[in-house]
């Protein structure tokens, strides 16, 4: 495993001034380097939010602003595939309001679901409820069948998933 390290030293001269031996140190310095990098991120995630509130706080409709979080989602995530949803309390279902991802990805997988995602509704499962309004992201098992609520046939899930290339998915 590699391990970055900070090496300082001195030569040690003889009394005509030539160099006998070098005295030095070296410090295994992984720690400080993980440390900076926790900070780097901790300040990348603080600008992103912080774009984010401004931009959200300008006069938008609800889509603009579903299309703008999954742009930035996506923009954080590279190569994913992200779709936003929201939770409507009144029909318990949740409806994906945004997808981003690879333009060519997004059209392959609406050639095999055969409509525009966009707008579609999955009742939300009770065990899933109590997740939802909790706010956590949590990974789901069993992928997209599971994502769309056994909204969609299994044997489409699973095609979307190898032909996509889909890896874990969370929501």
């Amino acid at each position: 495993k590699y391990h970055p390290i900070l090496a300082r030293g001195v030569a040690v001269r003889n009394e005509s001034g030539e160099i006998v031996s070098w005295a030095g140190i070296n410090l295994d310095i992984s720690q400080i380097k993980l440390a900076e990098e926790r900070l780097s991120q901790s300040l990348r995630n603080v600008e992103f939010l912080s774009n984010c509130a401004v931009h959200l706080l300008q006069p938008m409709t609800s889509q603009a602003a579903f299309a703008y979080v999954a742009d930035q989602i996506y923009n954080l995530a590279g190569n994913a595939l992200i779709v936003v949803n929201e939770y409507d309390l009144a029909s318990n279902a949740t409806v994906i309001r945004a997808i981003r991802g690879e333009r060519g990805e997004i059209d392959h997988l609406v050639d095999m679901v055969g409509m525009n995602l966009v707008g579609m509704a999955f009742p939300v499962l009770p065990d899933t409820r109590q997740r939802l309004h909790q706010g956590e992201l949590n990974q789901v098992e069993g992928w997209l069948y599971n994502l769309s609520f056994q909204h969609l046939p299994q044997a489409l899930c699973k095609q979307v998933e190898k032909e996509l290339g889909l890896g874990d998915i969370f929501a």
